[in-house]
């Protein structure tokens, strides 16, 4: 129980990903057997995936689950039980392109308006959602306008924000290089009422968290379909849907792949561009010789 409370207040996780994971490493226990954390070692977790592959799960699958037990491992840490993590060096199966799936499309810029728009509503209809302000409107903005990773968008202190040269510090980003991001005029006045409204302070996380679940329902209300040819709606889609937004309405290939800091430019033309019916049908339509 104690874990299960931590893993809100101390990781600051998702509380429906809480659960989920406190399950998982229940039934973890219960199949091998564990009646201690010092019985959770390296070979132990191996021997437990290498029953998970047995009874049928996908790679996928198997590496969430393991992505659970190394929280706990991180978590006993934290807490002094541990003074390392072993299970950080647990290897995981592969995941085979098969079970990857299509995952996450690209928002239009019509369906991000349309969606701040439904959280603005949403924002305002009863008192517990107005104790929070303009969070989840001025989220969706800025991660469609910097095309931030949703973990880099909740790593923001005021401090990062400096809105007199329109740069957003990474302290905390995927590469760990620590990158000054250029943002436009419009999301600096966005990010300047949010800060201003909120009286937060320069120590202040600049946003509270936003679980899957309120993006999903926000997208419901904005009538943005959930799938669309296999492509989930998830927080990637902001970032994927800035890039391609840049590159159709052409903008230099090497530019994109410097906003989005990607290591090869490859990587944004083959994973984040992302063509639709109507551009294919448009350029076909033009025809070459008429």
């Amino acid at each position: 129980p104690r874990f299960a409370d931590d893993r809100v207040t101390v990781l600051r996780l998702d509380p429906a990903n809480s659960r989920k994971g406190s399950l998982i490493i229940t039934e973890a226990s219960d199949l091998m057997g564990w009646e201690s954390t010092d019985d959770v070692t390296p070979p132990a977790c191996v021997e437990w995936l290498r029953h998970l592959g047995l009874a049928g799960l996908k790679g996928s699958t198997v590496r969430n689950r393991m992505s659970h037990l190394r929280s706990m491992g991180k978590w006993l840490v934290q807490v002094g039980e541990w003074a390392a993590n072993p299970l950080r060096e647990v290897q995981t199966p592969k995941v085979r392109m098969a079970d990857k799936g299509h995952g996450a499309r690209a928002f239009s810029v019509d369906e991000v308006r349309s969606l701040i728009s439904a959280a603005r509503r949403a924002e305002v209809a009863t008192a517990n959602a107005r104790r929070w302000g303009a969070c989840r409107s001025t989220l969706y903005h800025v991660l469609f306008e910097t095309g931030l990773r949703y973990s880099e968008a909740m790593a923001l202190e005021v401090r990062d924000v400096d809105l007199a040269n329109g740069r957003l510090w990474l302290r905390r980003d995927k590469a760990g290089r620590g990158d000054r991001l250029p943002v436009g005029p419009g999301t600096c006045e966005v990010l300047a009422r949010w800060i201003a409204d909120r009286g937060l302070k320069p120590g202040h996380r600049l946003f509270r968290k936003v679980s899957h679940t309120t993006l999903t329902r926000d997208m419901e209300r904005a009538g943005i379909p959930r799938r669309v040819l296999d492509q989930g709606g998830q927080w990637h889609c902001f970032r994927k849907g800035i890039v391609t937004h840049y590159l159709r309405n052409g903008a230099d290939l090497k530019v994109v792949q410097k906003l989005a800091r990607h290591a090869s430019a490859r990587t944004t033309l083959d994973h984040y561009y992302q063509l639709d019916d109507g551009a294919l049908r448009e350029t076909v339509g033009a025809g070459a010789l008429t």
